[in-house]
């Protein structure tokens, strides 16, 4: 349903072997812009089947710029086009010191996280005492 070139943001984040991300990635290329943004789920997970880590490692010198994040699932992020696009420059800005900007992203992430679970269990409180 989706024309070529007509998509600026793809989120790969299905079933994480290498042959399903790699099949993902594949059918959904030709729909991107050429300053496209791609993030792909999971590629801190290496345990059993999950290649999500693998692709993204073979694929990330087709882009622009790349960076990855570590925490969580983590998060492979590529984008594409020109050097001056705003997505390729935050990219190359991460990527000047990854340790700082991992470190920073994954306590924000961890606050975000436990924001959200103390909101779902107050919920679950209040469902209970009606």
């Amino acid at each position: 349903v989706f024309e070529s070139h007509s998509i600026d943001l793809l989120h790969i984040d299905g079933l994480h072997t290498y042959a399903a991300v790699r099949e993902d990635y594949e059918m959904w290329r030709p729909k991107l812009t050429d300053d496209a943004v791609i993030l792909f789920h999971g590629t801190a997970e290496q345990q059993s089947d999950f290649g999500a880590w693998q692709f993204f490692d073979e694929v990330r010198s087709q882009a622009t710029e790349w960076f990855g994040f570590r925490h969580g699932h983590g998060l492979g992020v590529l984008a594409f086009g020109d050097v001056s696009t705003p997505a390729v420059r935050l990219l190359r800005r991460l990527r000047e010191d990854p340790v700082l900007f991992e470190r920073h992203y994954g306590i924000l992430g961890g606050a975000l996280f436990q924001s959200r679970r103390a909101e779902y269990d107050m919920a679950a409180v209040q469902r209970r005492a009606a």
